[in-house]
């Protein structure tokens, strides 16, 4: 694996879980 792919890879990932934490904090 490409250190490049992983970084998406791992972006990717952080993206969702940011947007997991947006929406539990928006939506009691």
């Amino acid at each position: 694996m490409t250190p490049l792919k992983s970084w998406c890879v791992t972006l990717s990932s952080f993206q969702s879980l940011v947007l997991f934490i947006h929406f539990s904090l928006v939506l009691p």
